[in-house]
């Protein structure tokens, strides 16, 4: 049978590309964020590729065309590892420094002036819940190395550059009390011309985040940080000069309390209470851009739960209005902007963990937007990143598929065709598995929503297919009584908008023989049918307990 070799994989898209045509370049298990940065320095931006469990990280150069060679692997600890571009040898080429999640260093890769790099050098530091942080902390012009540590007494590790790409020993700064941290920021929150570093944590693993900031002593020291109220949900921070007054604001998104925070700068490195304005639900963090063309900085979130972004205009004296609130596919990332069609007007990209697919909102010249389609198909788990690839004056998109344990993680490049005039020929199913109780007696209901809707109609067909907890099909079963039919030929309407899409509710199957067992999975599969072509598709498990 022709789909059983498929039965293995749960592929959970089906959609073409719309105004960005698609490459696809294979990196490796459980691929993190990809940077960007010109490694050869052939004016063309190449990709650097850093890995959760694989023992090396990845380079792909650019061929000046926007496409890319082959990864060239460079060895490293198998650890959650985390890339920083930066110039540490101030011989004009990038540099790589790869700090790691649970290892208790940070290795420097020194270009070779063409691109390729030397074996890792590692010094003895600490483990980084974030990519280091690499600036020049006491404007020696030698870059530095900052660690923002996990949890402990530490707060941050700084190693100082010895003037000739080598580092000092590392300078802690710690609490009396063990912490958890989330995140650090680098900015000049005091304008004299020396990097502070801005942190959030918990004291003793409890609830409460505290926001903390250290500031420069113009030295490249820091002395007691300032310390803000705690809030009782998770925060994320940024900096962005919200008022014009020439002072960086500090920016917090709250993921429990759907809300986000403007800490308005004293113009001394110190901050006013927060003002705090409505977002969608699970807010992720903030991007600040100015999306109506006014001069002044608008904040534009998306909502992890409440699967839409919220956008705040700047009323021009750093308050904001009420959120306008744009529908996007379910758990999008965070917000990446971009003039994808060059009108001078800043846009937005999107992607879905759930419908695995990118969206793109065209600003209306008004700082309003239109979601003019979506493409791509694949575990988009990172947000979009936007640039230039091949310099036709044209932003395209670099976005991650972080891959698993067997499958392997690639990065899509899609580039921009210059019309924005998207072809939507696909559809995106997903199955809700908030029902899940099934017993060998009764039948039991899922629903199943569409994400989003093709331009020209298309046949579907819907079936269940049996699962034991081990991951295998029935053993000694008839293929045909494998694949149980649910709904024959289902049209899928062209052009019909988010809010008026249909809801399924379709019965489960009873299984007999054999009956169903605890731990057993059922998958959803649907084939789609378009003219003469069919493809298959795994869209969601749901896991069997007997009552």
């Amino acid at each position: 049978m022709k789909y059983k070799a498929l039965i293995i994989f749960i592929i959970l898209i089906l959609s073409t590309s719309f105004c960005f045509s698609e490459d696809r370049y294979d990196v490796g298990c459980f691929a993190r964020q990809t940077v960007l940065a010109d490694v050869n320095n052939d004016g063309f931006i190449d990709m650097l590729q850093p890995h959760a469990y694989e023992a090396f990280v990845s380079v792909l150069l650019n061929n000046g065309d926007g496409t890319f060679s082959e990864q060239v692997k460079y060895e490293t600890y198998k650890d959650n590892n985390n890339i920083t571009p930066a110039d540490i040898n101030n011989d004009g080429w990038i540099d790589m420094v790869v700090s790691y999640g649970n290892k208790l260093c940070v290795s420097v890769y020194l270009n070779k002036g063409d691109g390729s790099f030397t074996d890792q050098i590692s010094y003895d530091a600490s483990s980084s819940i974030v990519p280091a942080i690499v600036e020049d902390i006491d404007n020696d012009k030698w870059k530095d190395i900052v660690l923002c540590i996990a949890n402990g007494d530490t707060a941050m590790l700084i190693l100082m550059n010895n003037g000739d790409g080598t580092f000092a020993e590392p300078i802690e700064y710690t609490r009396e009390v063990l912490c958890f941290q989330y995140n650090i920021i680098v900015g000049d929150v005091d304008n004299n011309g020396f990097v502070d570093f801005i942190l959030t944590y918990s004291e003793n693993f409890k609830v409460n985040r505290y926001i903390e900031i250290y500031k420069n002593e113009g030295d490249g020291t820091f002395g007691t940080p300032d310390v803000y109220n705690p809030v009782s949900t998770k925060i994320s921070i940024s900096l962005a000069d919200v008022n014009n007054d020439g002072y960086e604001d500090l920016l917090g998104r709250h993921y429990n309390d759907a809300k986000v925070s403007v800490y308005l700068n004293k113009q001394d490195g110190t901050f006013d209470d927060p003002i705090s304005y409505q977002t969608g639900t699970k807010p992720f963090p903030v991007t600040a851009a100015d999306v109506n063309n006014d001069e002044w900085i608008d904040l534009l979130i998306s909502n992890f739960e409440s699967s839409d972004v919220s956008v705040l205009i700047n009323k021009g004296d750093g308050t904001f209005n009420p959120q306008v609130l744009y529908q996007v596919d379910p758990k999008p990332s965070q917000v990446t902007v971009s003039d994808f069609n060059n009108d001078g007007w800043t846009d937005m990209a999107v992607s879905s963990r759930e419908c695995f697919s990118i969206k793109i909102l065209i600003n209306d010249q008004n700082g309003s937007f239109q979601d003019v389609g979506n493409y791509g198909k694949s575990n988009y788990d990172w947000a979009p990143l936007a640039y230039d690839l091949d310099k036709d004056g044209l932003d395209d998109i670099v976005q991650c598929d972080l891959g698993g344990m067997s499958k392997e993680g690639h990065i899509s490049i899609f580039k921009n065709l210059g019309d924005c005039k998207f072809d939507n020929s696909g559809a995106r199913i997903r199955l809700d598995s908030s029902y899940s109780s099934f017993s060998s007696e009764s039948q039991a209901n899922l629903l199943f929503d569409f994400c989003s809707y093709p331009d020209k109609a298309i046949d579907v067909d819907l079936y269940f297919v049996m699962i034991d907890p081990e991951g295998n099909i029935y053993s000694g079963m008839d293929w045909e009584k494998v694949l149980r039919p649910v709904v024959r030929n289902l049209s899928l309407q062209p052009n019909v908008k988010i809010d008026e899409i249909p809801i399924l509710n379709i019965s489960v199957p009873k299984a007999s023989p054999p009956i169903m067992i605890p731990g057993q999975y059922i998958f959803a599969m649907a084939m789609f049918k378009t003219g003469t072509s069919e493809m298959i598709m795994f869209l969601s498990k749901v896991m069997v307990y007997v009552k």
